[in-house]
């Protein structure tokens, strides 16, 4: 199992960071977000829990396609939410070579939301220079594209 341990600034308040994070559990904006998520299908829901008007299903589970290395990989992400602490992840490839879990703590300060995550990734054959790599440029990513659908959506005409 390779560790990833990173932190930085999300330039957005908490509410708007947990937000963003509620759109992450619908399907159809996921795919929006991160074009390398093809498809989803939600398996079940357990509990509930909520962060202002928002209410998120305290565990979810979640069949997930992805585009990765230019290959198709099924997945099994099973997510798991304590807003407007924390926000964790577990995924294990269908054929069982790669597993993981993310695990993001969120604060305010700065100016925005501070983010502190700790990825555990095991990727069966590839050395953990390169699992650290590869998750390090895969978070990178996901953020950019967090922030760009976030302007895409602010950028349309409201009440059309």
């Amino acid at each position: 199992m390779t560790t990833v341990q990173m932190e930085g600034l999300l330039p957005l308040p908490l509410a708007r960071t947990w937000h963003l994070l509620w759109l992450h559990y619908d399907e159809r904006s996921i795919t929006e977000i991160h074009p390398w998520i093809t498809a989803g299908r939600v398996v079940r829901d357990e509990g509930e829990t909520s962060f202002g008007d928002l209410r998120f299903p305290r565990v979810r589970v979640i069949d997930r396609d992805l585009r990765l290395r230019g290959r198709n990989v099924p997945v099994t992400w099973t997510g798991r939410v304590d807003p407007p602490d924390w926000f964790e992840y577990r995924f294990q490839s269908v054929d069982g070579t790669t597993t993981g879990m993310f695990r993001n703590t969120y604060r305010g300060g700065g100016g925005g939301t501070v983010v502190s995550t700790k990825a555990e990734v095991s990727a069966h054959g590839i050395p953990s220079l390169m699992v650290r790599w590869f998750v390090r440029r895969l978070l990178t990513r996901a953020d950019r594209e967090d922030l760009a659908y976030l302007a895409r959506i602010d950028a349309q005409p409201k009440g059309t």
